[in-house]
């Protein structure tokens, strides 16, 4: 099974864990880069704020996020701002 698939299960936490995994892994395949971009637009907060710190963490190889990231500076949320 694709890790970044794990994004799309109905526990909030464990979508968070994973979205951090990516990041610290590394892993910056077109589809964890989409799954990731994707989580940008969860509804949990912290879901929210780890694909955002793991999108960053894979710099330029993650460029395709960028709209979903530019979205994000009208979150309502402060941290996520």
């Amino acid at each position: 099974m694709d890790m970044a698939a794990l994004l799309n299960d109905p526990d909030a936490t464990l979508r968070s864990q994973v979205a951090t995994s990516l990041g610290m892994l590394g892993v910056s395949s077109r589809s964890a880069v989409a799954a990731l971009a994707k989580a940008t637009e969860d509804t949990e907060e912290m879901v929210r704020q780890s694909a955002i710190l793991s999108l960053g963490k894979m710099g330029p190889s993650a460029r395709a996020a960028v709209p979903a990231i530019g979205k994000l500076l009208k979150d309502l949320n402060p941290e996520i701002r």
